[in-house]
Parts: C-alpha cells; sequence; structure tokens
C-alpha cells in the first residue's frame, strides 16, 4: 500500500506541474488584445475586400472572415446557421469613374470622387459649364441662385460648402441644402451633369440613386477657369443581398436575460483594388473590438449570455441592424443591455458613450469603471440615429453607442488605413466595455 500510494502522490505531483507548466507556456506565446485585433483589421482592410462593400464580394468575404472567426473562439449560432440574410437597395459603381478638365485627368481618390448617389454618364470634351452659387433654390426662404442662369443642358458648377449664416435661418433643414436636394433641382432645371466643389473628400451613404452624374472635386483641383468638361461614371442601383454574422455565448448560469454586443462590418467599397475605402476606424476597429470581447469571455463567461453580431448594410441606413432588431432571434424585451461599437481606434478627447444622458443610472456604472482604470475623458450625448444601436433603443432596449471622440481618421476616404489607428484608444474602449458588463 505503501508504494502505491507513493505513485499516487508522484503522478498526482506530476500532473500539477504539467498543468502548471502547459499554462506558462499558453500564457507566454498567447496573442495579446491589440495583437490579435491587428490581424483582424489588415485582413478587413486588404484590398481584396476593397472596401467591404457591394460593387464586389467584399461585404460577403468580409461576413465569411467573421464567421470563421466565430467558429474559431467557440461561438454557438443559430439554427445551424451564423449568417441572417436579408436584402436592400443600394448604389454603386461598375468601374472606376473618370473626370477630365480643360484636357487634365483629375485623379480619382485624391482631387474628385462621384457623389455616393450619383447617376450615370458620359461625355467628352463638353464646353457648357454654368456656375450657380451654392445650386439652391428654396421658394419659401427666397432663395433662388439659379436666377438668371439657364442650366439646361449643361454641367452645373457649384459650391458644395454653405456659408454658416445661411446655416442659422429659422426652419432651415439640413435636408434643404444637402447634396441630393440640390441635385434634384439641378435634374429638374435640366442640368447634364453636376460638379459641387468641396474642401474635404468624404463619401455617403449610397442609398439612393439621381438621375444625373454627380461628382465632388476637390476646390484646390478645380482650374479657375474651364473651357472643357469630359467624364464617365457607370452606376447601378439594384438589389442586394447581403448578411448579418450571429454568435452566440451562453452565460456562466442559466439566465432569461441577455447581453448583446454590436458592430457593422460594412464599408462604403471602392472602384476598384487601387482605389477604396479600407474603413480601418470606420468600421474595422469596431469588428476587431467585438472578436477580442467575444475571446476574453469565452475564457471568462458572464452569468447572462452574449449574442454577437457583426451587421451588415450600416453605410446604406442602419439596413442589417434593422432587420436584426425585426427578426432577432432572442426576444428584444429579456436584452439587459446592449453595447454597439462604431470607430473605436482614433480619438483626442477619450470616449463617448452616446445614450449616456439618456440612461443615468447605467452612465454612473460607466464613469465610475472608466476612473477607477485611469481611461481618461468619458463623454455622453442623448441618442441619435447615427449608428446600429438606435433600432434596438426605438424597441425599448437600454444600450450605449461607444465610440472614441475627435479623432485623426479621415471620415469616409480613402486614408481610413490601419496604419493610422490609435490603438491605445482601443484598448481603453476594450477594457471599458469588458468591466462595464461585467459590472452590470
Amino acid at each position: 500500500m505503501t508504494v502505491r500510494f507513493s505513485r499516487i502522490r508522484f503522478n498526482a505531483l506530476y500532473l500539477f506541474l504539467y498543468f502548471i507548466f502547459t499554462t506558462f507556456i499558453t500564457q507566454l506565446f498567447a496573442q495579446s488584445p491589440k495583437e490579435i485585433a491587428i490581424k483582424d483589421v489588415e485582413y478587413l482592410t486588404s484590398p481584396e475586400l476593397m472596401g467591404r462593400g457591394y460593387s464586389n464580394k467584399g461585404h460577403i468575404l468580409a461576413a465569411q472572415y467573421i464567421e470563421s472567426r466565430f467558429q474559431e473562439i467557440g461561438l454557438e449560432n443559430f439554427d445551424h446557421d451564423y449568417m441572417q440574410t436579408f436584402k436592400m437597395k443600394v448604389n454603386y459603381f461598375k468601374a472606376e469613374p473618370e473626370l477630365t478638365v480643360n484636357g487634365t485627368a483629375l485623379t480619382l481618390g485624391e482631387d474628385f470622387l462621384p457623389y455616393c448617389m450619383s447617376g450615370s454618364g458620359e461625355i467628352q470634351n463638353h464646353s457648357g459649364v454654368v456656375l450657380a452659387g451654392n445650386g439652391l433654390m428654396i421658394p419659401q426662404k427666397n432663395l433662388n441662385d439659379y436666377q438668371g442662369v439657364n442650366v439646361a443642358g449643361a454641367i452645373l458648377l457649384v459650391e458644395g460648402k454653405i456659408p454658416n449664416i445661411l446655416k442659422k435661418v429659422k426652419k432651415l433643414e439640413k435636408n434643404d441644402y444637402s447634396y441630393a436636394s440640390r441635385a434634384d433641382v439641378a435634374t429638374v432645371l435640366g442640368a447634364r451633369a453636376m460638379i459641387i466643389l468641396v474642401d474635404k473628400l468624404t463619401y455617403g451613404k449610397p442609398n439612393i440613386a439621381k438621375n444625373i452624374p454627380i461628382f465632388e472635386v476637390l476646390t484646390s483641383a478645380f482650374p479657375p477657369n474651364v473651357e472643357t468638361v469630359s467624364y464617365s461614371v457607370k452606376s447601378k442601383f439594384k438589389n442586394v443581398k447581403t448578411q448579418n454574422v450571429v454568435g452566440y455565448l451562453p452565460g456562466k448560469f442559466k439566465s432569461d436575460s441577455t447581453i448583446i454586443i454590436t458592430a457593422h462590418y460594412d464599408h462604403i467599397g471602392g472602384f476598384s483594388e487601387n482605389v477604396y475605402f479600407p474603413g480601418a476606424n470606420d468600421n474595422a476597429s469596431g469588428v476587431a473590438l467585438l472578436l477580442c470581447l467575444a475571446e476574453h469571455f469565452k475564457k471568462n463567461p458572464l452569468k447572462h449570455g452574449i449574442l454577437f453580431v457583426a451587421f451588415s448594410g450600416e453605410e446604406v441606413g442602419l439596413k442589417g441592424s434593422q432587420y436584426f432588431a425585426e427578426h432577432s432571434p432572442v426576444k428584444l424585451n429579456e436584452v439587459k443591455f446592449l453595447i454597439n461599437l462604431d470607430m473605436v481606434a482614433s480619438g483626442e478627447s477619450g470616449i463617448v458613450a452616446m445614450g449616456g444622458e439618456d440612461l443615468p443610472e447605467y452612465y454612473t456604472i460607466l464613469k465610475a469603471v472608466n476612473d477607477s482604470l485611469g481611461l481618461g475623458e468619458l463623454g455622453k450625448r442623448p441618442h441619435t440615429p447615427i449608428s446600429d444601436h438606435y433600432p434596438f433603443v426605438e424597441k425599448g432596449v437600454k444600450g450605449f453607442y461607444l465610440y472614441t471622440n475627435d479623432g485623426k481618421q479621415p471620415y469616409h476616404h480613402i486614408d481610413d488605413k490601419p496604419e493610422t489607428l490609435e490603438w491605445d484608444d482601443f484598448l481603453n474602449t476594450f477594457e471599458l466595455t469588458k468591466h462595464f458588463l461585467r459590472q452590470l
């Protein structure tokens, strides 16, 4: 009995030491959240995905990648599928648009962009270019930049920037002077195309299509005297089949409540592998953070189950989150809290919680966590319909949209690249989110 007991003690000691050793080795070579996130962001912003838009298979490849990461982490699916498919209409470009002024070709992405809602058209060496102020016609405000100007058959040139004094006019809504509204006026008046002079190139939401070609051109790239203009733009407005990616992590204990963590993976696409919008901060960073949180909570489960959702269609008008809110696999009235992550790796002024003003009791908890971790500024705003949290808020779900504030990242621009991300901001948001959810 003595020998047998000694062998048992020896085997137990061996297994204990083996466990300690393997745990040490695993932790030694385990990748940090930042290292994991960098790999995720690099793939999501690669030329192969071409801005995760809809003119190629970028949105599909991104969804497939997120699905594979969910499987790798060990998230469960619903009805044997991680994908939730739906359809939406989107305006996209079938080829690289071209714009030439006075015989000199402007550079796509640097000098000009097609307006996201631009129609198709082509013309060579057209000499009829007409300037019409800001291109405004608002009769109820006695505004008419077209007085004495005939734009029928002409290429219309307008100043994009609206004077501040005009923005202060009572009851003048932003939609009254949006590019889309100005394009409608130009179309009714018979303009052949429209060129909008801007100080900064920013691509918008391609959820509508106009009937004429429309371009945004940097004022600094446009000559003062225009003799001829040539252009070619081929756009298409159609139904696109896309998908949300959904994974589930059961809680440590049986609970009727669920926490939802969301981030949109789609971006605004591009025109070719050479000219596309990488969308590193917007919103490869949010997807990478969602994946980091999934890995963390897989190893350190909460009491409640967590639903991880990567949305498509955010850039087209919150289409994916709207669809999910109507077809959720969990009852929304049983959702304890929702965290939406969008643009979380570039901020000069800390983190902002949209919804913090609407949910003061939860913001107090968030602020206490933020201060205890020494993460710097934490701002708060009321809910507005600018990201994927909002369709859930409308249905009574409590939640925050977290983002990093006042970042250097160029918004909806070809220079939103991985190498310009600020990883300290990303890690701060990671720490804040995981500790806040544990406090709940």
